[in-house]
């Protein structure tokens, strides 16, 4: 038994599994570190990225070797 499919069922196949193939391994590359043994930031870095969020957007002196930081804002939350 012979099985008729036209050319653009088997590209539209072959495309469809190399696309799949792409997904999987980009997937499989993926740090999947991150996901699983996420830990909260201590207090200590949660106050120290503050502080460098403040410096960045509020010190003139950085403000001169990275302008792009001048019309930053820090909400409160």
């Amino acid at each position: 038994m012979a099985v008729l499919i036209n050319n653009g069922m088997m590209k539209f196949y072959w495309l469809s599994c190399l696309y799949l193939i792409c997904v999987c391994l980009l997937w499989w590359r993926h740090s999947k570190e991150d996901m699983v043994n996420y830990k909260k930031p201590s207090k200590e870095q949660k106050y120290n990225l503050k502080s460098n969020m403040k410096t960045r957007c509020y010190n003139e002196n950085y403000h001169k070797t990275r302008p792009d930081y001048e019309e930053c804002t820090v909400c409160d939350e």
